[in-house]
């Protein structure tokens, strides 16, 4: 999965390199001078792109984890067809789990790059790791104590849907009060 993203974002790239190219041969660039250097980023709008889809399927899991806990107490299923569709529904949010972990981190790192110049992310790295590795015990603590919250599984689905919409929140912030990125051209991060 983080390959696809990664494959996705070259292409896109390159699309904007050679657009850009093509319209310095012309001798303009989007109404600026070509001496002018137009700084660009990835947008915080990425942020919705990777958040979204996997708010709705964390949403749409719980919804049908509900179902499922409900059918348990209902009746005992005992291997029939319920059995084969609840396992699936279990593969389907491993795959929807793993991937998210992949593909936002990724994402992430992708925006802090073209964000940020060499002083900041000296500055910063130190900090966003920390909070990574807190997040990490914290999530895992989590989701093993699950089985002894009411809810459970259904209430960890709510709460990462939850958690990506605040994070989608405060990317847009963050785009409105850093719409250009913090980049010295002569200094980079990579």
């Amino acid at each position: 999965a983080t390959l696809v993203l990664v494959c996705v974002m070259e292409c896109f790239h390159a699309r904007r390199k050679r657009k850009r190219e093509e319209e310095e041969r012309r001798g303009w660039r989007r109404g600026r001078e070509v001496g002018e250097e137009i700084q660009q980023g990835i947008p915080a709008s990425l942020m919705y792109f990777v958040g979204g889809p996997y708010c709705v399927m964390f949403a749409v899991l719980g919804v049908f984890v509900v179902g499922q806990q409900q059918q348990q107490q209902e009746e005992q299923v005992d291997g029939d067809g319920y059995d084969i569709y609840y396992r699936n529904l279990g593969y389907f949010a491993y795959l929807c789990i793993e991937s998210y972990g992949s593909i936002s981190v990724a994402a992430f790192w992708a925006f802090a790059n073209a964000s940020l110049d060499l002083k900041s992310a000296k500055r910063h790295y130190g900090v966003i790791i920390s909070f990574a590795q807190v997040g990490a015990i914290v999530g895992a603590t989590t989701a093993t104590a699950a089985s002894y919250v009411p809810g459970g599984v259904r209430t960890l689905f709510c709460v990462a849907s939850v958690a990506i919409g605040i994070m989608m929140f405060i990317m847009s912030i963050y785009g409105v009060f850093y719409p250009q990125p913090l980049r010295n051209p002569s200094q980079s991060v990579v």
